[in-house]
Formats: C-alpha cells, sequence, structure tokens
C-alpha cells in the first residue's frame, strides 16, 4: 500500500473504527448517494447482505419460494 491506504487504516486503528461503521463508511454513502443522485444508500458487507436486505425490502415472506444460483450459500 502506499499514500492515503496507509493514512486510512491508521486512522481507523487510531480511532477504533474498523468495521462495520465509521465516518468514512458514513461518507462514502453520502458521496455515492450524491453521484446516484438518490437519498438512501447502504453500503453493506457482502452481496449476500445486500439480497437479505433486498429480501426484506421487498415484504418476501419466508415461505416464498425464491430462485437463486446454487453457489449463492454454501452450506458445509
Amino acid at each position: 500500500m502506499s499514500g492515503d491506504e496507509q493514512k486510512y487504516l491508521k486512522e481507523a486503528f487510531d480511532t477504533n473504527w474498523i468495521a462495520p461503521l465509521g465516518p468514512n463508511l458514513d461518507g462514502f454513502e453520502k458521496q455515492l448517494g450524491g453521484f446516484l443522485n438518490i437519498g438512501h444508500v447502504a453500503a453493506l458487507s457482502s452481496g449476500t447482505a445486500a439480497l437479505h436486505l433486498a429480501l426484506i425490502l421487498l415484504d418476501v415472506k419466508p415461505a416464498t419460494k425464491c430462485w437463486y444460483p446454487a453457489s449463492l450459500f454454501r452450506r458445509p
């Protein structure tokens, strides 16, 4: 790493904002919302989390059949 990456990493540790929240994430969501000209943006930790949130926001009930790629959820 070089440049700003090291500065931001040190800042995250120094301020104890490692994951999953913090001022950098808040700023990213705000800038992305402005760029896309939308009022609400949520940066999530994974695609699975994004799909889960989408299902909640669409009010999909637990018994509803949903189609998704077989590699989306892996179980041992």
